[in-house]
């Protein structure tokens, strides 16, 4: 599994990082080290993770693509993954417009998922 993160290589290659302009208008360094993390953490070896895990995809998110949300969800193998979707909502769930009707509706899924895994 790859996931793509949106970097100028030519930046990465010759600073050592890149600037990464975030969908809520910030911007942020991205550093190689997240990107070799990235390859050692999303690899085949999730699907003998024992632990449940909560995905939620938000359908309007710039940052990650809900594209590769839906693709890890099909093929991490793992029988203890659940999802969710968030549609209308970016990386952010909307919070910095105000609104925080998407966030509320995050909280109301992840905190009973959480309630019940918790042993």
């Amino acid at each position: 599994m790859l996931i793509n993160v949106g970097y100028d290589k030519f930046e990465m290659a010759n600073l050592g990082y890149s600037l990464v302009h975030t969908s809520c208008g910030g911007v942020e360094l991205l550093y190689q080290k997240f990107l070799d993390d990235m390859k050692d953490t999303v690899n085949d070896n999730i699907k003998s993770f024992k632990n449940p895990i909560l995905v939620e995809v938000c359908t309007d998110d710039p940052t990650l693509d809900p594209n590769i949300s839906l693709n890890f969800i099909k093929t991490c193998h793992m029988a203890n993954v659940d999802s969710f979707t968030v549609s209308g909502a970016n990386h952010t769930f909307n919070v910095e417009t105000g609104d925080f009707t998407k966030l509320n509706e995050v909280i109301s899924k992840v905190v009973p998922w959480i309630s019940a895994h918790i042993k």
